[in-house]
């Protein structure tokens, strides 16, 4: 499934939000085969990690389109939504393929995780075994909902960024968690057992210290999630 998740900086978070709440309802509210999220950062966020030079993102953009839409399509409404926005620079922009490997219905809370492969992998490689062999720590990862990989396409979010004035930084994939509760999640018994055997599969292909997660929390959802991801599912199995 196409989207676009844009990423943004503010330095009035609660303005951005409040801003972002009409400006998306007035662009996206009558856009058939399209589902928007808005997203905060969560309060209670204990799994913020980033490095120098990264802030933690105050709002996310989430603009899925079902198949056989084409996701271009949504970049002038993107860009109207976003005009005037109190944004900073280190705002970024990507345009992913998602691929979810544990579908569910909506959820109240997202993590993030914003990766970097090694510089000694290709992309063909990082996402070989990134979506054939790492997805089972997201498998076995308790407490969560939904589980998706975010393939980064670099060049049509560099393109994207350039045409919004956002920023777009080396991504090689998201990996995204969908949980009713982030407070269940860092409680949950089993995530120490999985946490560890994820870190040391991950340095096998990941530039660790390059990637960031968050956790964000929505605030607003506008479109038909169930029909998008009917379409989804009928894309493939019908």
């Amino acid at each position: 499934m196409a989207k676009v998740l844009v990423f943004l900086d503010s330095a009035a978070p609660a303005a951005l939000i409040e801003a972002l709440r009409p400006a998306l309802q007035k662009h996206f509210a009558a856009r058939a085969h399209t589902c928007v999220q808005l997203m905060q950062a969560h309060p209670n966020d204990v799994f913020f990690v980033a490095p120098d030079g990264y802030t933690r993102p105050q709002a996310v953009v989430e603009v899925s389109v079902s198949p056989g839409t084409i996701l271009a399509d949504c970049y002038a409404p993107v860009a109207a939504a976003l005009r005037g926005l109190p944004m900073l620079s280190s705002s970024l922009v990507f345009v992913v393929q998602e691929r979810r490997f544990i579908d569910c219905a909506p959820q109240p809370v997202h993590y993030h995780y914003l990766m970097v492969k090694r510089a000694d992998f290709t992309v063909a490689d990082y996402n070989d075994y990134y979506s054939n062999y790492h997805c089972r720590m997201g498998l076995h990862t308790p407490a969560i909902a939904g589980y998706s990989q975010n393939y980064v396409d670099l060049d049509a979010s560099q393109a994207l960024a350039q045409q919004l004035g956002l920023g777009c930084r080396e991504m090689t994939s998201i990996s995204e968690l969908k949980m009713p509760s982030l407070e269940a999640l860092a409680a949950a018994p089993g995530l120490a057992a999985i946490a560890a055997p994820a870190a040391a599969d991950e340095a096998r292909f990941v530039d660790r210290e390059r990637s960031v997660s968050f956790a964000s929390e929505v605030v607003l959802r506008i479109g038909d999630f169930t029909t998008l991801a009917d379409a989804a599912f009928e894309q493939h199995f019908s």
